[in-house]
């Protein structure tokens, strides 16, 4: 890996409690940033803040799916150079069974969040010029899986939303862009693995010719759109992983 120096910049990661987020957190730590990490579960996010190198970084408990607390994470920011939205869920639900609560639910951490987040500092001008934000994605968006209908709408509407504001943010120098994973093993990604057949995963494992990823191999893309390096990179939707287009089923 690159060794980065971002010891200038303030960097917010959400979803910083496990997985991806964690990862970020960690390896934008190692390369100095002063980091804003934000997790729904104390216990976890206070694992992660424990484990970060240096000095000067900030905890804030939130779920990302209440408004008001979002308000209040972004209240309390600093102005950041940095964006990186990891927060997610990925449950698997068959359209005949999704239900109007299972959208509400998905939608608002996976995009609401972000857009909120987005807003509010944009509004309180606490996003400096020049300034990175990447969005987790993934590969489903272009791959759909069955029984991915909300996982993969609610990545595709945080698509939309990253090449919006490379759009809208372009006079200020900030740049969108969206990092796109296969499977990667990750608590997330576990949780939703319990809902699926050992048929399934043999067939799954399949699609993946180069393997399946770890938290490391985003989190190095993530750094590197974060970093001054790329800011020739703006807009786009960065696909990680080899990835089959036979399609399985439950």
């Amino acid at each position: 890996m690159t060794q980065f120096d971002f010891s200038k910049k303030t960097i917010l990661v959400s979803g910083a409690s496990s997985g991806i987020g964690k990862q970020c957190a960690l390896m934008l730590a190692e390369c100095g940033a002063r980091l804003i990490i934000t997790g729904k579960t104390p216990e976890r996010l206070e694992d992660t803040f424990a484990k970060l190198s240096g000095n000067g970084h900030v905890k804030f408990v939130a779920d990302l799916t209440d408004e008001t607390e979002v308000e209040a994470l972004v209240h309390t920011l600093a102005l950041i150079d940095g964006f990186v939205h990891s927060a997610g869920v990925s449950p698997i639900v068959p359209v005949r069974f999704v239900n109007s609560k299972q959208i509400r639910d998905v939608f608002a951490l996976n995009f609401e969040a972000a857009l909120l987040i987005i807003s509010k500092a944009l509004a309180q001008k606490k996003i400096a010029k020049k300034a990175s934000l990447v969005f987790i994605s993934s590969r489903v968006t272009s791959n759909p899986l069955f029984g991915g209908a909300l996982y993969c709408s609610s990545k595709m509407a945080l698509e939309g939303l990253s090449k919006t504001l490379a759009i809208e943010l372009l006079p200020k120098g900030i740049r969108s862009n969206c990092v796109c994973p296969a499977y990667v093993f990750s608590p997330m990604v576990d949780k939703a693995r319990e809902m699926m057949s050992e048929e399934f995963i043999e067939k799954f494992k399949a699609m993946h010719p180069n393997g399946f990823g770890y938290p490391e191999d985003v989190a190095n893309v993530v750094m590197s759109l974060l970093s001054d390096e790329t800011k020739w990179i703006n807009g786009q939707n960065i696909n990680l992983g080899a990835f089959n287009i036979n399609i399985p089923s439950l």
